[in-house]
């Protein structure tokens, strides 16, 4: 019941967005910038006190809120919603952080890229006979961007995540790396 939870969220979340009025300026001008994407998460491996686990390909769903922190550099709030799965297995992640992005763009190019870096906190669910499990997560991201005047930019978005420590109370967890892959808007 937890995870219709999170998804009614993020549906909302996305509905909002996307109804969101974009117009007056191009991305590149706008101070605060939001996207959506929806799309894979590539196969890792966790770990499980000693024990390693191979996890399989699975959906994601992430987002962000990005504040220009100067006029080629950005900061701000990401969240996730990533399965994994593995051994007939699968619980949901959920991601919280925060991400700085360079902006990498040619005077007159439509294409934008956005190397970033991120930090955060990911909650994953019961797996099988394994409690729910907290961890540290790290992204590494770039975000490549087809700006448009009518304030609906394409995105796609590669990545790779890992969570170096992490575990509850009974045992210590870690996994990566793992590969992200997502298309979605950015406005």
């Amino acid at each position: 019941m937890q995870n219709k939870g999170l998804f009614s969220v993020l549906a909302v979340f996305l509905v909002l967005s996307i109804a969101s009025p974009s117009t007056g300026s191009t991305l590149m001008d706008k101070e605060t910038t939001l996207n959506v994407q929806a799309g894979l998460i590539g196969p890792g491996t966790f770990w499980v006190g000693q024990t390693e686990v191979e996890t399989d390909v699975s959906f994601g769903l992430g987002g962000g809120l990005d504040y220009k922190l100067a006029p080629k550099f950005s900061g701000g709030v990401a969240c996730a919603l990533n399965n994994f799965s593995g051994y007939e297995d699968s619980a949901m992640m959920f991601e919280i952080g925060f991400m700085l992005k360079a902006w990498i763009n040619r005077e007159g190019s439509n294409l934008l890229f956005r190397p970033g870096f991120g930090i955060g906190a990911g909650f994953l669910g019961s797996l099988g006979a394994i409690e729910p499990s907290n961890y540290l997560v790290i992204n590494g991201t770039i975000e490549m961007i087809l700006l448009s005047e009518t304030g609906l930019n394409w995105l796609v978005l590669l990545g790779i995540t890992g969570a170096p420590t992490g575990g509850n109370d009974s045992l210590d967890m870690t996994y990566g790396p793992g590969f992200i892959f997502r298309g979605g808007v950015a406005f």
